[in-house]
This record gives C-alpha cells, structure tokens and sequence, in this order.
C-alpha cells in the first residue's frame, strides 16, 4: 500500500481462495478482494472494476502455450485444426488436490468402466485430509492414494509426467482417452483453469464442473 509506483497484480487464482485468508470472513470466499491502494491493478479472476479487469487463468494459459510455441491458436478456433485422439481407453483423472466432490465423482465414473490415474488422486473420497498441524499453513490439502490391496480394479494409477511444467506431456497424454474428468477445485465466478483446456486441445471430451463464466 505504501509502495510509490504503480502495481499490476496477475493472478491465476482469487487472492481469497484460501479459506484462511484474511479478508475471508468466517472462512467464506469473498472472491473480490483487491490488493490496498489506489495505483494496485488486478489482471486476473476478480470482477471487473475500476483497478480490476477479469481475464480466466484458462486464457493466460492458452497464450502462455502459444508464445511458448507448444500449441498454436489454431487448434481452437479452427475447425480444420481439430485434435486427433485415439479413444484407446475411457477415463483420465489427473489431481492431487483434494476435492472430494471430485474424488466421489471419479469413483462413480469408475463404476462405469475402467479409469486410469495420474497424481495422488485416485477417487479415495474417503480418506479426507487431517486438518494440517501447523494454524498458519493455508497449503492445498492433498488427496491419499488407496493401498494396492485396496484399490478397486477398475481404478488403475498410470506412471508419468504430468503437472503445469509439462503442459505438452499432459496433452499428449489426454488425446487417448476418450472422456476426462477436469472438474474445478471451486465453482467461483471466472475461475477456469488449464483443466479443460488440456481436454480441448486433445479431442477428448471433457467431464467438467466449475465456473458457467
């Protein structure tokens, strides 16, 4: 706030996702906290206002994958462009975070045919995250993997990359498959992350819960 110079903030994610926010009464998102002082501006998620204009995080991935020369722009807005996907296998589920909306709607989709896992998340909705032992750690809670002995058959974990630094090994990854569970840590106005995108950019059709933005 006391900073002399103007500040432009770009954010992926509300500053208040956290429900240990400070400005996050009673735990509640309030999803339009802005950073104090007249000359802070705001690119990002929040709601457009006069030091703030709304851009989803999904668009500054899109053109981050772009500049960085890992897909071209084409391949969204042209239909000759359209991704091939080989449709070798039903399902891919790639989290760690845990939701468990999220992990209930993997262990139903399970039930249908046989899924295959990438990360922690293997639709365990069960095993919720012990609340965190340190009172000022506001990390993601992490989802536990089932033991061997108890994982359903039809939910398989699969070996590999995945994650942000590795956005082409997840698009690589996503064209076998012929649905993809991209659901959103959060239904939050404008909140749209990389998720569904992977799945466009793949041929795959996306399974996907979060903003209507």
């Amino acid at each position: 706030e006391q900073f002399p110079g103007v500040q432009l903030h770009i954010n992926s994610e509300h500053y208040d996702i956290h429900p240990k926010h400070l400005d996050n009464p009673n735990g509640e998102l309030t999803l339009n906290y802005l950073p104090p002082g007249k000359k802070s501006f705001v690119l990002g998620l929040h709601e457009d206002t006069s030091r703030s204009i709304r851009v989803p995080f999904v668009s500054m991935r899109l053109w981050y994958l772009h500049m960085s020369g890992q897909t071209e722009l084409g391949r969204i807005f042209d239909i000759r462009a359209k991704p091939k996907n080989t449709r070798e296998f039903f399902l891919l589920y790639i989290n760690s975070h845990y939701i468990e909306y999220r992990e209930q709607a993997a262990r139903a989709l399970s039930k249908i045919g046989t899924i295959h896992t990438a990360g922690k998340c293997q639709g365990y909705f069960e095993a919720r995250p012990p609340p965190p032992s340190d009172p000022n750690d506001d990390s993601a809670p992490q989802c536990t993997p089932f033991d061997d002995s108890e994982r359903p058959g039809t939910i398989k974990p699969i070996t590999g990359q995945s994650g942000l630094d590795l956005q082409r090994n997840n698009m690589e990854l996503f064209s076998h498959y012929r649905y993809s569970l991209v659901m959103e840590n959060t239904d939050a106005p404008g909140y749209v992350s990389e998720k569904i995108l992977h799945a466009f950019l793949s041929g795959t059709v996306p399974i996907y819960f979060g903003s209507r933005f």
